[in-house]
């Protein structure tokens, strides 16, 4: 087994330097994004598809241009209303959200007022 030097540094400024003994591996990240594909979604009160599964998908992010707050969820049928909530964020009018972990499933949105007006725009990154 390879070892190595590895200097950390403590909050006070303190420098220390200690051999450590490293074994298993370093997993890949997901990889770089090549391609970006941007998609307006019309607001709509009832549940709506933003993105669809994808296992190509390295990212995804999300900007509501609506005059009113989306409810997105990181998988099928996002629901509002008392004792039927079902969303992962509550996206503001102007808001913007990076999908987290390297989530490749589907994404469904709903927003919470009839009177809304505009659309978010919708950027998925692949390879």
């Amino acid at each position: 087994m390879a070892g190595g030097d590895v200097g950390v540094t403590h909050v006070a400024a303190t420098s220390l330097k200690q051999a450590v003994e490293v074994s298993g591996g370093v997993a890949p990240g997901p990889g770089n994004a090549s391609t970006s594909a941007i998609a307006r979604v019309a607001t709509n009160v009832a549940n709506v598809l933003l993105l669809a599964l994808n296992v190509g998908r390295i990212g995804a992010t999300f900007q509501n241009n609506s005059t009113t707050n989306l409810f997105l969820k990181l998988g099928a049928v996002a629901a509002i209303g008392a004792g039927v909530e079902s969303f992962t964020v509550r996206m503001v009018p102007n808001a913007y959200y990076e999908v987290p972990f390297g989530y490749t499933g589907i994404i469904d949105g709903i927003w919470d007022g009839a009177d809304a007006t505009g659309e978010v725009l919708v950027t998925e990154l692949t390879v």
